[in-house]
């Protein structure tokens, strides 16, 4: 090659009269890239454009050839109101990530290609938004989701609303510290262990027991706390 552009350059200087080559390198190149070679029986631009013409039309054969294979495979077609997710791009290990939440199949479109593959491709819609995700998604972008049967059951939520007052109660013959507490969303009132409050909600007993100067005495079982003198005020939301 090398020597090609050296012959350029020399004949360059002749026909123009000028060593100053820089300037015209890019006309030798493409003269030399039109102009029909010997080796190869047409010029560089024409074989690289055969080459480039003969690799497009090589591309949908070599796809419904891979399809056809997955579908050998055992590879199933997605149909409309299938819910998948979408690949993502490969991780710095090598695999392959997906997304969490799935999207639902609007349409299933199935091209014929002119040897007689199949290929299908997917119209996605975001469930969360009900909007069409742009452009169609290929077999190979999409993972079947399949729903666990498995539910959580959620335990209830109490929320504390207030304390009303702290008082003893005998359980199994013994004397235990206990609070009345009223709970946010329900009409009646429920007896509650001092000790399980403080797990969940200690901020708030230590509010009463401070702001009514509460004492506990644990010889006679008596409790005194100061009377409120408002209305018992919404403390902050706190599980129970």
């Amino acid at each position: 090659m090398n020597e090609v552009l050296s012959r350029g350059v020399n004949a360059n200087k002749l026909v123009n009269d000028t060593y100053n080559w820089p300037r015209q390198i890019s006309k030798i190149i493409k003269g030399y890239n039109d102009t029909w070679q010997k080796t190869i029986k047409m010029s560089p631009l024409k074989a690289e454009k055969d080459w480039i013409d003969g690799v497009e039309n090589q591309i949908p054969q070599r796809l419904g050839a891979s399809a056809n294979a997955r579908n050998q495979d055992g590879m199933t077609v997605l149909s409309k109101g299938d819910q998948v997710r979408i690949r993502l791009n490969h991780d710095k290990k090598g695999g392959v990530s997906w997304t969490r939440g799935p999207f639902v199949i609007e349409e299933s479109f199935i091209e014929k290609l002119s040897n007689g593959n199949l290929i299908p491709s997917y119209q996605l819609q975001d469930i969360d938004s009900q909007m069409t995700m742009r452009g169609r998604y290929g077999s190979d972008q999409v993972l079947k989701y399949i729903p666990s049967e498995t539910k959580l059951k959620m335990a209830p939520l109490y929320i504390v609303s207030y304390l009303i007052k702290p008082l003893w109660r005998t359980i199994d013959g013994e004397k235990h510290k206990y609070w009345v507490v009223r709970w946010l969303g329900y009409k009646d009132a429920t007896y509650e262990a001092h000790n399980q409050l403080m797990e969940d909600v200690p901020k708030v007993v230590q509010r009463f027991e401070l702001l009514r100067n509460v004492k506990w005495n644990t010889v006679n079982h008596t409790v005194t706390f100061l009377p409120a003198q408002r209305k018992p005020h919404l403390v902050e939301e706190q599980n129970a």
